[in-house]
């Protein structure tokens, strides 16, 4: 009991509650009950009008305008729920809880969707998130489409990209609708440990009802991306498949599989088409990486990523041996390491892949030149590596890794030789920029075309510069930081390919030099690097605003280092 200013205010927490279990033993006892509610299979159940309307925007209708149910002395006929949901649902307009079998939970989450009691939904749909397997994700995932539970349906179509193979065992999977599936194929989310397993599931599905969905194969199969099917599996495996061989029109498929894996000059002519983009990496987090590099102390093995969602650095793995002036690039859920310099090897040709999930290095074929101080891109499934320095001189070649074939073959070289420069892959060719020649620092730009094995001058940045960072993000070229030869810069420019123009942006808040810089969920980042001394710290601008922010900075201070991100 509390006083102010003559008025006395009373307050009794536990009033509420006295309420409501006096209510809900009135409703057991039928003591002044005034409704009758009918289920759909005739069960009947009395309740009182004010509590019902109260907790409930469908009975508050009902009871609150001229509806004839809500003026009748007759029972209420409430289609589509059945007793004791029906039940159930009285119960928690009364007490705001329930008990009810497991099994039951959907047909609740369906009453209280029609009825309108958004708090009982919710808990229903938290219920069956826990309840996710792969025997139920299918069926739930079509009731949350259903009745508009995006984050049910959402967490059930992750699940179910998670744990596709054990999905397509499942009884749901062979019931899927033509829609169903397509969705579900065309996903890049879709997690398949080899591609050859969405192959099989559109077989299995077609087969479960070969009469009626025959005419469906080739759809399905259009989903598939055979490029990225074993080759031994598509002459042993696809090529015999009896529902291959009655259609002509699977020929493309395997046609187009056949140019990616035999033909990597011609790769760039399968741009247009879904089946040559690799789904996206199965059951990796979105981070950036960092590989390597130098400091006071010396060179580094270490490999840390970065969580934009906690903020917060860790060491994931080491690098076979201490490297830095690496080039670094992610190819689905692998990260390869090509190239760099050791104290005791000098300039390195040896590439090191290590899978993210599996968390395993792996050896595969060396570059055909010794590269520090390169860059590498990716372009149509291929590593390119582009420039750098051998210890004798500068270079301007290039070559070109197919993972398929594991074979580095040199390409047309660049029209410059370069080392200390940056290069983007946008639109679909590659942009080597500014560096160093051996004799003085270039600002100069030129972009390979892959279709015509060609290099040809662009803008020329405004600033001369080495040892930056470069990134693309919303189709523009980003360039960051770096060295001009008297000072080191915090200057921030940007190409517009279209306009074939560079234009200044905002500048980082501090100068930096041989920085590691990467565009990650519509952010570019700038880590680490060296301004006199070695840097740890990491700031990062989003398009559009006017100055970079910090976020927490890496474990170890590093500069001349890899980096790169998972997706």
């Amino acid at each position: 009991m509390e006083t102010d200013n003559g008025v006395v205010y009373f307050s009794n927490e536990d009033r509420g509650s006295f309420v409501s279990t006096s209510l809900r033993i009135m409703q057991k006892d039928n003591i002044l009950c005034d409704v009758t509610l009918e289920s759909e299979d005739g069960e009947l159940v009395r309740a009182h009008r004010v509590v019902l309307a109260a907790n409930c925007p469908y009975f508050h209708a009902m009871f609150t305008t001229n509806l004839s149910e809500g003026v009748t002395t007759g029972a209420v006929k409430i289609w589509e729920v059945e007793g004791d949901i029906l039940r159930a649902v009285v119960t928690y307009c009364y007490a705001s809880q329930l008990e009810l079998p497991a099994s039951r939970i959907l047909a609740l989450l369906c009453a209280s969707d029609r009825l309108g009691i958004v708090s009982l939904f919710d808990e229903c749909s938290l219920h069956l998130e826990d309840q996710l397997s792969p025997t139920n994700c299918l069926s739930l995932r079509a009731y949350a489409e259903l009745y508009g539970c995006e984050r049910l349906y959402k967490l059930c179509t992750q699940f179910v990209c998670d744990h596709f193979s054990q999905v397509v065992d499942s009884e749901e999977f062979v019931a899927l609708s033509s829609d169903q599936l397509e969705c579900l194929l065309s996903m890049d989310e879709l997690k398949v440990m080899k591609e050859e397993e969405a192959f099989e599931a559109v077989v299995k599905w077609v087969k479960h009802d070969v009469e009626h969905r025959q005419c469906q194969f080739v759809n399905m199969l259009s989903y598939v991306r055979f490029p990225f099917v074993s080759m031994t599996y598509l002459k042993q495996r696809v090529e015999t498949e009896e529902l291959i061989q009655l259609e002509t029109r699977c020929q493309e498929f395997l046609q187009e599989a056949y140019i990616y894996k035999t033909c990597p000059d011609k790769r760039a002519t399968l741009k247009s088409s879904p089946r040559a983009r690799p789904r996206n990496p199965s059951g990796l987090q979105s981070v950036v990486l960092c590989a390597g590099g130098l400091n006071g102390c010396g060179s580094l093995a270490g490999l840390e990523q970065y969580n934009p969602q906690t903020d917060s650095w860790c060491e994931c793995a080491k690098l076979q041996q201490n490297r830095y002036a690496v080039g670094v690039c992610m190819l689905q859920e692998n990260l390869f390491i090509v190239g760099g310099y050791t104290d005791k090897n000098g300039p390195l040709s040896t590439v090191y892949c290590y899978n993210m999930r599996e968390a395993k290095w792996s050896c595969v074929s060396a570059m055909n030149s010794a590269r520090r101080y390169h860059d590498v891109a990716i372009l149509y499934g291929l590593i390119y590596a582009i420039g750098g320095s051998d210890n004798c001189s500068v270079l301007n070649s290039v070559e070109r890794y197919d993972p398929v074939s594991d074979l580095w073959t040199f390409i047309q070289p660049m029209s410059t030789a370069r080392m200390y420069h940056r290069v983007v892959e946008l639109t679909g060719s590659l942009f080597a920029i500014g560096g160093h020649n051996g004799n003085y620092r270039l600002d100069s730009v030129e972009c390979y075309n892959p279709g015509l094995d060609q290099w040809s001058a662009m803008a020329p940045m405004t600033i001369k510069r080495s040892v930056f960072g470069a990134a693309t993000l919303a189709g523009l070229i980003y360039v960051v930081g770096g060295y001009d030869g008297k000072k080191y810069l915090n200057d921030v420019e940007v190409y517009d390919v279209e306009l074939d123009k560079w234009s200044p942006s905002a500048p980082l808040s501090c100068a930096r030099s041989a920085v590691g810089v990467v565009a990650h969920d519509s952010y570019i980042y700038c880590c680490g690097g060296f301004n006199g001394q070695f840097l740890s710290s990491v700031e990062r601008y989003s398009p559009g605003e006017s100055w970079w922010e910090q976020v927490v900075p890496m474990m170890c201070k590093r500069a001349h280092f890899g980096i790169t991100c998972t997706f």
